[in-house]
């Protein structure tokens, strides 16, 4: 109620009190009893004016009192929020400097501001959560941006030496790092570390995971890549060259993966490595050594028109709907305990199906290297962990080795 409409309705109030009051005393004062009983009557009608206008005042000062008490209490929260929208804009704007800034440096020449650059998304996607996907996007088109790496000593055995990721940041490179090839190196080289640290699953200590990020690397050059043991939503690779080793030990892709017509110019480890939904790797090339073993490929598993120049393993490794058409192994392939959980497997080379089992229940489309098939003379046999009916892949040789005579 406004302040007017109180007014007046007080004023209302009190003409109604005051002509109840007015009409009782002209009838008490006309009505034919004695002069002490109409004063008796007019001194009580008074105090029960009297208590009435008091009881009438009493109201409107609770109410009064009550409104105030309420205006406080919305003018106090209105300010909270007015002060909270003050310091969101702040934290805003210091957000959109710091980013601002960031990626300013990031496009320098000299090499030390870039790495600053890159450990000032990283402080500010740490202290922000919102801000992570932000940041990893930046760092992914970073690293997509193209770049000649500097020529790398070559090994004494082919694919002996073992190339990682380093285990800490490298530091600002010097003027004892060469030209500025070597010193984009180190830029790369951190920036592929960050993502490292914050995907990856430390137990017992999450501060520093960043989940449910993506990534976006296509036709990055990668430089000893590792993703070893982290965990990330979608990752896409299409076109990514990885030179010297590309680990991927118990990586966990809970979203799609893309890696077609990626280049793997040295060992690719996908050990452990879980897929939880479509992997895709057309024409991926694999030149040095492949390793899917114990692998987990829940859904789809595509590697049509590979290629693999060394030996490939996928040994315990369980594959649903695996696609190998058209695809090229220069080398050894084995599948030795390898189980085929689910859907049709299309193979377009040799391989060796060691102890390997598929599931029978595809309607005959599978298609298996040559001289493998089920095992159909044998008895079906059942695995704990996945329902259906399954069969021991067998080898039989497609020409029998002529007889020798005595």
């Amino acid at each position: 109620m406004s302040n007017g409409r109180l007014v007046i309705a007080a004023v209302v109030g009190f003409l109604i009190l005051a002509v109840v009051f007015g009409a009782m005393w002209f009838w008490i004062g006309t009505a034919p009893v004695s002069g002490a009983q109409k004063t008796s009557a007019h001194i009580e009608v008074f105090k029960t004016t009297a208590s009435v206008a008091v009881m009438l005042g009493g109201i409107g000062a609770l109410y009064l009192a009550a409104r105030r008490q309420r205006t406080q209490e919305f003018q106090h929260s209105h300010a909270v929020d007015v002060a909270a929208d003050a310091k969101e804009d702040a934290r805003q704007r210091r957000i959109t400097e710091l980013y601002t800034k960031a990626v300013e440096q990031l496009d320098s020449d000299k090499a030390p501001v870039r790495l600053g650059g890159l450990y000032a998304l990283d402080r500010l996607a740490q202290s922000d959560e919102t801000q992570r996907q932000t940041v990893v996007n930046v760092i992914c088109g970073y690293l997509r941006m193209p770049f000649t790496p500097p020529p790398r000593p070559k090994p004494t055995t082919l694919d002996t030496d073992v190339h990682r990721t380093p285990s800490v940041r490298p530091g600002p490179p010097s003027s004892a790092d060469g030209d500025a090839q070597h010193q984009e190196l180190n830029v790369r080289l951190a920036a592929q570390q960050l993502l490292l640290e914050h995907l990856i699953l430390t137990p017992g200590d999450d501060t520093k995971h960043w989940a449910n990020i993506d990534l976006d690397l296509t036709g990055a050059t990668l430089i000893d890549f590792s993703l070893a043991g982290c965990s990330l939503r979608d990752a896409t690779f299409t076109d990514a060259t990885f030179i010297g080793e590309a680990d991927f030990t118990g990586a966990i892709f809970a979203g799609r993966t893309k890696f077609i017509r990626a280049q793997f110019t040295s060992r690719a480890i996908f050990e452990q490595a879980q897929f939880h939904r479509d992997s895709q790797l057309f024409k991926a090339w694999f030149i040095g050594h492949a390793s899917f073993e114990k692998s987990r490929f829940v859904l789809e598993a595509r590697f049509d028109g590979a290629r693999f120049d060394r030996p490939a393993r996928f040994n315990d490794a369980q594959l649903g709907a695996a696609w190998f058409g058209a695809v090229a192994f220069f080398a050894d392939v084995d599948f030795q305990d390898t189980t085929f959980a689910e859907g049709p497997v299309d193979f377009g080379g040799a391989a060796r199906l060691l102890n390997a089992v598929a599931r029978m229940e595809d309607g005959g489309s599978s298609i298996w290297p040559s001289g493998w098939a089920p095992d159909t003379a044998a008895e079906p046999i059942s695995l704990p962990d996945f329902p259906g009916i399954w069969r021991t892949l067998r080898y039989t040789p497609l020409h029998e080795p002529p007889s020798t005579g005595n």
